[in-house]
C-alpha cells in the first residue's frame, strides 16, 4: 500500500551549477537594442534650447549630441542585455543594475562620453552642463538635473541608495533615476522593444508554499530599494534550488506525514540534507563574509521589510528553514552558516507546516473507520438508543467516509442464525458499511480445527446477509506463527470471506504485514493514556498490500485532532477513538467523537 505520492518527480532533472538561467546574455544571442527611443529627448532638448545654443558654440553642442546618443546606445544595450525591461517597467532594482552592467562594461568609455569641467575645460556631454540651459522636464531642469543625472549610471558607487557623479560625490537616487527612464521610454518598454526573450525570471518549482520565497524576493519593497535586480534573481534562484532540496528530503524521509511537520520531521530532514547535499547547499545558502555576499544571502540582511508569521520573511523565517543542510550540534536547534545557534526545530516545524499547509492537505488520504461493533443490534439499555443505528446514520450523513463494522455474536463462536445479527448485517450493508465477522486466535494457541469451524459458521449463516471477511483477534506477534495464520487466511480467503483483519494490539513481526496474509493488521490498541504515557518505541509500516489500524479507547477528553495527527504519522489508515472502556468493554458502545472523526479524518 503506497500512503502517498507526495510532489513526486518535482526534483528528477539534475541540479546544475549555481548560475541562474538569467542574467547577462552573450551579444550574440541578445535581440539588437532599437535605434531609436524615449531617451532621444535629450537630442531635441539640447538642440532646441534656445538660451543653450547661445553660450554653447555649435561644434560643442554637437560634441555633447554624439556623447549623449553613445551613452543611450550603452543603456538601452544595457536594459537589452540584462532583460529588465521583460516586465514593461524600470525599477530603482533595475536601475542599480543597469549601473552594474554599464560600470563592469564601458566604465572608461563612460567616463569620456560623461565628461567633465574641470580645469575650465569642459568635455563630453558636460559641454553643455551648467552651460545656461532652461528647458524642463518633470519640474527640473532636462540636461542639468535630468539627463546628467541618467548619466551617471556608469560610475561606481559606495552609497546605498544614490549614483555618484564624475568627481564622486553624491548625487541622484536611484528611485528617482529609475522613475525618470520609466518615463522616458514608456513607449518603448510597452511596445516590447526593449525586452529579451532570452532572459527569464526565476519561478518557483516546487509548486508548493515553499515557492512564496520567491515571490517574496521579487515584491519586497525594501529589497527593490536596496539591491539589483542582478542580486535579486542570484537570491531567488538559491531558494528556487534549496525548495527542491527540501522537497526531496521530505519525501525521502516522508516528512509531514501526519497532515503537519513535527520536530522529527525537521531533524530527519536535516539529516538527509546534510548526507546527501552538505557542500552544495553551503554553496547556494551563501555568505557574507569578506564583504562579498553570495547565494541567497544577496538578499538575507538586505533591506527586506514583508513578514510572516509576525517576523521577517526573508531575514528570519526563509533564512531559518535554509539552516537546514548545514550540519548541528545542538540538541533542539539548526545553525547557521557560521556553525552558530539559528532556529529551533520547532519553529522550523511550525513554519514549514504554515507554508505548506495546502499542500500537506492536498497530499493526505482519507483516513477510514474500523469500528469494533461489539454491542447487540437492538436497543441498549444503557444508552438507550440503538448503538448500530446510530452507526449507520454517521455513514448516511457521511456516505462518502469508509466504514467497516466487526460484529461479534457470542465471541464469534455460534452455529445457529440470530436474526436481529442478520437484520443488523443487512442495514450495515444497505449503509455501504462494510462488515467482518469476529474469530478469536487465543495468540496462535487456539486449535485450527476450531477456528476454521467459526469461519465455517460465518460463511455459511452470515455470508449470505452481507459478511465480507474475518476479523482475527488476539493474533500472535511471533513470525514461528505466520504459517498458522497464513492457513487460516487461506481458509477465510477460499470461502469469499476475503478482507482479513489481523489483531495483536502491538507492534508486530513486519512478516504478517509484508506476507499479504491480511488485509489490515491492527497494530496498536490500547487505552489513550498509555498512549499518552508509554508510546510504543517502534511501529510498523504498511506495505504494497496491508495497511494499518489504530484502535483507542478510554479517552478523557476530546483529543481526536491529536489522534488523526498520530495516526497520519505513523502511517495508521484505520482508526476508532472512543471515551467508553473504563467499565471493562470499550466496544459495546458507539463515541460520541465518532462523527467528529469521520469528518476530521476526511482529507
Amino acid at each position: 500500500m503506497e500512503r502517498r505520492n507526495f510532489l513526486r518527480g518535482l526534483c528528477v532533472m539534475p541540479i546544475i551549477g549555481l548560475t541562474p538561467t538569467i542574467g547577462f546574455a552573450t551579444e550574440g544571442d541578445n535581440p539588437t537594442p532599437p535605434q531609436t527611443s524615449g531617451l532621444d529627448r535629450v537630442i531635441t532638448i539640447i538642440q532646441n534650447d534656445k538660451r543653450l545654443n547661445k553660450k554653447v558654440t555649435p561644434e560643442d553642442i554637437q560634441d555633447a549630441i554624439n556623447s549623449a546618443k553613445r551613452m543611450n546606445e550603452i543603456i538601452l544595450e544595457a536594459i537589452v542585455n540584462t532583460g529588465v525591461a521583460n516586465d514593461k517597467k524600470i525599477s530603482t532594482a533595475d536601475t542599480r543594475e543597469l549601473n552594474d552592467y554599464i560600470f563592469h562594461n564601458y566604465h572608461d568609455e563612460w567616463v569620456v562620453l560623461h565628461g567633465d569641467d574641470e580645469e575650465d575645460s569642459e568635455t563630453g556631454f558636460h559641454k553643455v552642463v551648467n552651460d545656461g540651459a532652461r528647458t524642463k522636464l518633470y519640474g527640473k531642469n532636462a540636461i542639468n538635473k535630468i539627463f546628467d543625472s541618467i548619466y551617471h549610471l556608469g560610475f561606481d558607487t559606495h552609497l546605498k541608495n544614490r549614483l555618484l557623479n564624475e568627481d564622486g560625490n553624491k548625487n541622484a537616487s536611484y528611485k528617482h533615476v529609475a522613475i525618470w527612464l520609466d518615463s522616458l521610454l514608456h513607449d518603448d518598454l510597452e511596445n516590447g522593444t526593449l525586452s529579451n526573450p532570452n532572459i527569464k525570471e526565476i519561478v518557483g518549482q516546487t509548486q508548493t508554499g515553499l515557492d512564496k520565497s520567491i515571490d517574496i524576493i521579487y515584491t519586497d519593497k525594501g529589497l527593490q530599494k536596496r539591491i539589483s535586480t542582478g542580486d535579486i534573481r542570484i537570491g531567488a534562484n538559491s531558494a528556487n534550488e534549496m525548495n527542491k532540496l527540501i522537497i526531496e528530503s521530505i519525501e525521502a524521509t516522508d516528512a509531514g506525514a501526519s497532515g503537519s511537520f513535527t520536530i522529527q520531521n525537521v531533524k530527519d530532514m536535516n539529516a538527509f540534507l546534510v548526507d546527501n547535499y552538505a557542500s552544495r547547499w553551503a554553496l547556494l545558502h551563501g555568505d557574507d563574509e569578506d564583504d562579498e555576499e553570495t547565494g541567497y544571502h544577496k538578499v538575507q540582511s538586505d533591506g527586506a521589510k514583508t513578514k510572516l508569521f509576525g517576523k521577517n520573511a526573508i531575514n528570519r523565517v526563509f533564512d531559518g528553514i535554509y539552516h537546514l543542510g548545514f550540519k548541528t550540534t545542538y540538541k533542539n536547534r539548526l545553525v547557521n552558516e557560521d556553525g552558530n545557534k539559528n532556529a529551533s526545530f520547532k519553529k522550523v516545524a511550525q513554519w514549514l507546516t504554515g507554508l505548506m499547509a495546502d499542500d500537506l492537505d492536498n497530499q493526505k488520504e482519507d483516513l477510514k473507520i474500523l469500528i469494533p461493533l461489539y454491542s447487540y443490534p437492538s436497543k441498549d439499555s444503557q444508552y438507550n438508543e440503538i448503538v448500530w443505528q446510530k452507526l449507520i446514520d454517521i455513514q448516511n450523513s457521511h456516505p462518502n467516509a469508509e466504514i467497516v463494522a466487526i460484529v461479534n455474536p457470542n465471541n464469534g463462536n455460534f452455529r445457529e442464525k440470530d436474526a436481529n445479527y442478520s437484520d443488523g448485517i443487512k442495514k450495515l450493508i444497505e449503509a455501504k458499511i462494510k462488515v467482518v465477522g469476529y474469530v478469536y486466535t487465543k495468540y496462535g494457541k487456539r486449535d485450527t480445527t476450531e477456528v476454521v469451524d467459526d469461519i465455517e459458521a460465518w460463511s455459511n449463516i452470515y455470508k449470505a446477509d452481507g459478511v465480507s471477511g474475518i476479523f482475527f483477534d488476539e493474533t500472535s506477534t511471533n513470525s514461528s506463527d505466520l504459517t498458522y495464520y497464513t492457513n487460516l487466511s487461506n481458509e477465510a480467503r477460499t470461502r469469499e470471506l476475503d478482507f482479513v483483519i489481523l489483531n495483536p494490539g502491538i507492534t508486530t513481526d513486519p512478516a504478517y504485514i509484508d506476507s499479504g496474509i491480511a488485509n489490515i493488521v491492527t497494530s496498536y490498541e490500547n487505552p489513550n493514556r498509555e498512549l499518552l504515557e508509554n508510546p510504543p518505541a517502534t511501529y510498523n509500516t504498511p506495505s504494497q498490500t496491508t495497511e494499518l489500524s489504530l484502535l483507542i479507547y478510554e479517552m478523557e477528553d476530546n483529543n481526536v485532532d491529536d489522534l488523526i495527527a498520530f495516526a497520519r504519522e505513523h502511517k495508521f489508515s484505520y482508526i476508532y477513538f472512543t471515551e467508553d472502556g473504563f467499565d471493562g468493554n470499550p466496544w459495546d458502545s458507539i463515541s460520541d467523537y465518532l462523527e467528529d472523526e469521520v469528518v476530521k479524518m476526511m482529507a
